[in-house]
């Protein structure tokens, strides 16, 4: 990166940025963004990876939200270790989870930042703990006692802080406890017609209704919660295979988009890796 342009920056700033940017802009609109609070002719000389490199950067370090902090766990947290699947915004009952791992468990992360409101929190926790084994809220660290106080006891809690070397700091506040939530019923109904069929595929009788009914009528509780497990995580393997295999040559506020796209990062940033 030329000069250290992201020190001419401060939140208001990249917080418009962060507004106008995703990951297939052009650089020509990308540029004409940034003149508007950096007024140099240098800017049109940078390569489509090197502006996008300047984005991330501002972003990263001046503009906390949900994307920055989604990318710095990953990177901490998520990127290790070969056997289990990581998606992005899985939909559950009238709820997205912002990050959810599944291996021999099922984990999910509610991301609050210090930018959002905890208005919905109690209500999508609930939706989350009819589905996964363990259940976490990730926050700041000046945020964890207001958190603790508004979330079930079986809650585990992950703070981050954010150094003055712009360094993201993460840490376990609170270990989760045993989930006796679960509903199989909703688990079951997070499935699509596919997955169901498959699992009673000696039905000729097939339909959605028929096949939850069946299943819940011949399968034990155990038994569900890894046939939830096991369909949720081949859904999805795919997608993060490919992210885990490419993350290192992909910019940290375009992950979500290339696990959704699994597109070669060398075609969109058009830099030879």
């Amino acid at each position: 990166m030329k000069n250290n342009i992201q020190d001419l920056f401060n939140f208001e700033i990249a917080q418009e940025l962060s507004k106008t940017y995703n990951t297939i802009e052009s650089k020509y609109v990308l540029i004409n963004n940034l003149k508007k609070y950096y007024n140099s002719n240098e800017l049109g000389t940078y390569q489509n990876w090197d502006i996008k490199n300047i984005y991330n950067k501002i972003l990263l370090d001046y503009y906390p939200n949900e994307t920055t902090i989604k990318s710095q766990f990953l990177n901490q947290y998520l990127f290790n270790g070969k056997k289990h699947v990581t998606i992005f915004e899985l939909p559950i009952l009238n709820s997205r989870i912002d990050l959810c791992k599944i291996n021999g468990k099922s984990i999910a992360y509610e991301i609050k930042t210090d930018l959002d409101n905890f208005k919905r929190l109690g209500k999508q926790l609930d939706d989350y703990f009819k589905i996964f084994d363990e259940v976490f809220v990730i926050c700041s660290t000046k945020k964890v006692k207001e958190v603790s106080e508004l979330i079930p006891k079986e809650t585990g809690i992950f703070s981050y802080r954010i150094t003055k070397t712009k360094k993201y700091i993460f840490k376990l506040e609170k270990e989760n406890q045993f989930n006796s939530k679960i509903n199989n019923d909703v688990q079951l109904n997070t499935l699509n017609n596919s997955e169901l069929f498959n699992i009673v595929k000696n039905d000729k009788d097939f339909s959605r209704e028929n096949a939850i009914n069946k299943i819940l009528r011949t399968k034990s509780k155990d038994q569900i919660n890894d046939i939830f497990k096991k369909n949720i995580k081949l859904r999805y393997s795919n997608q993060w295979s490919f992210l885990q295999q490419n993350y290192k040559n992909i910019l940290e506020v375009d992950y979500q988009w290339f696990f959704k796209n699994t597109i070669n990062p060398s075609i969109i940033y058009q830099r030879s890796f």
